[in-house]
């Protein structure tokens, strides 16, 4: 049997790549003859059969057989077979079940079988001791295949494993520990992070609560603190806001967005003006402010204007309403036209636009045209459904904000401490290294003092051998070097340690291991 697209002979099919189906030598059969038969099945799709068809012709080009070959073995066949050429010896197989697959390999004439109960006996035929042979590299390949699979799955069980021990030994030391647990330098920041992911996904923390990390006094060369901190998006209850079912005292952005004619289209405009008011009243539920004004600073697009602004305590967003066409793009429902003649300008509806009735809500800080957040109309939920959530989202947002402004302080002030230590570590290492300089500076110097001395010795002797007038000339030589190796020699001059108090801030980076000299922060 065959199955090809191809044109329907009758007319009715002609040019539609109906699927036809024929035997061998058979003239082909039209799809709508099949479907009329009741004893014909029907056939796959199209895209099924051109599915079939390039599998099909990549295998022959790649030279590969097309399905499995009657010889084909399992690794357990091939085990049964193995021990059916070997005489069937007792001990191997419990039960009967290995019996049911023997007459399996009995159809396929790789054994005989024959007998029941105690009579039963099994020989192996020469199909099946060709195929042992043929197919003992294939089989221990799949055994190879299996055996790595298997351990691969052993390790990943038993990794799993170990990252539950040490995710809860973690969890119930910092629980211990008030709170707040010094792991050191053992552990890296990627291992606690995925500790972190574990607990939260299996649900292992306590209720209201995550797990976090940060450097251990801010300063990553210390190792990893984690502590428990508050899990906003559990603890924060979720409100309910209702919609309006009508506008009788709309707020000014409401009212601006009710009389725009821009993104969505005129019959889906009332209904979205109510959307627009309930974020309004949810806001002021909040203690957030609503205004219709959007700042001047705004860098959205150009031909995209908000249609609200919100005030939250730490941040400003701006709120737009657009209307998706029947493809789930945003676009314009109504257009600018300019009359050539008169150039008068009016606002019509975009015949492009396929109004959908699909509304979608993005909210973007004022600076970032980037969507920080967005719902929209699906299949599942309606925008009126998803108020809730959207303002939940903003409401864990909050605090959230809150809490790192709290935390930035603590650290800052944490930060700050360490800073001034590493800095006080950072001059005694100054200090060292000076005074090492100075060292071996001063050995250098008390070397050289000492060769010009005996040099001087040297002049004194050679100018005995001189006449008068001029060994007084060289002996004044060998008095002025003495003297100056007395001046240049070290152990004439201050012998302590120097203290350094204030350098250069080039000089002492290096050996601030990361922090800057000029702010406690690292660079």
């Amino acid at each position: 049997m065959v199955v090809s697209p191809r044109p329907s002979p009758d007319h009715t099919g002609a040019g539609t790549g109906a699927l036809c189906v024929r035997a061998q030598g058979d003239l082909p059969v039209p799809v709508s003859s099949r479907a009329a038969s009741p004893d014909v099945a029907p056939l796959p799709s199209v895209a099924h059969a051109r599915d079939l068809q390039h599998r099909v012709g990549r295998s022959l080009q790649m030279g590969e057989p097309v399905g499995r070959s009657q010889d084909h073995l399992t690794p357990a066949q091939f085990d049964l077979l193995n021990w059916i050429s070997k005489g069937c010896p007792d001990g191997v197989y419990a039960g009967t079940s290995h019996r049911v697959s023997a007459r399996g390999l009995h159809n396929r004439g790789l054994a005989h079988v024959t007998g029941k109960s105690k009579t039963w006996t099994a020989k192996i035929t020469s199909d099946g001791t060709r195929v042992l042979t043929e197919q003992a590299h294939r089989v221990a390949v799949a055994r190879e295949r299996e055996r790595r699979a298997e351990q691969a799955e052993a390790e990943r069980v038993r990794a799993q494993q170990q990252l539950r021990t040490r995710a809860l030994e973690m969890l119930d030391a910092t629980v211990a520990a008030g709170g707040r647990l010094d792991l050191g330098t053992g552990s890296g920041t990627e291992e606690v992070a995925r500790i972190a992911h574990y607990l939260a996904r299996e649900r292992l923390l306590p209720e209201g609560q995550r797990l976090a990390h940060e450097p251990t006094r801010m300063d990553p060369d210390l190792g990893v603190t984690v502590y428990l901190e508050p899990d906003f998006a559990a603890l924060t209850p979720r409100r309910t806001f209702p919609i309006p079912r009508q506008l009788r005292d709309p707020h000014p952005a409401v009212a601006d967005f009710r009389d725009k004619r821009a993104f969505v289209s005129k019959a889906h405009i009332p209904r979205a003006a109510r959307f627009l008011q309930a974020i309004v009243s949810a806001a002021t539920e909040m203690g957030w402010t609503a205004s219709a004004k959007t700042p001047s600073s705004y860098n959205g697009r150009s031909d995209v204007q908000p249609d609200l602004t919100l005030r939250l305590p730490s941040q400003q967003l701006v709120v737009t309403i657009r209307e998706l066409d029947q493809r789930g793009r945003a676009g314009s429902a109504f257009i600018d036209h300019t009359d050539y003649y008169t150039r008068t300008s009016r606002t019509l509806a975009n015949e492009n636009f396929l109004s959908s009735g699909r509304l979608e809500v993005t909210l973007a800080k004022v600076w970032e045209p980037k969507p920080i957040l967005s719902v929209r109309d699906s299949r599942y939920a309606t925008l009126e459904d998803q108020i809730a959530d959207l303002v939940h989202t903003l409401e864990v947002a909050e605090a959230q904000a809150q809490w790192a402004q709290q935390e930035e302080a603590r650290r800052a002030q944490i930060r700050e401490v360490r800073w001034e230590e590493v800095k006080t570590d950072a001059f005694r290492k100054l200090t060292y290294a000076r005074n090492a300089e100075r060292l071996r500076d001063e050995l250098a110097r008390r070397e050289t003092a000492a060769a010009m001395r005996t040099y001087a010795d040297e002049i004194d002797a050679h100018a005995a051998s001189l006449a008068i007038s001029e060994g007084k000339e060289v002996q004044e030589w060998a008095r002025w070097i003495r003297r100056h190796a007395d001046r240049t020699d070290p152990l004439n001059g201050p012998l302590q340690i120097v203290e350094v108090t204030s350098c250069s801030h080039e000089e002492l980076q290096p050996y601030m291991n990361g922090w800057s000299t000029y702010r406690a922060s690292r660079q």
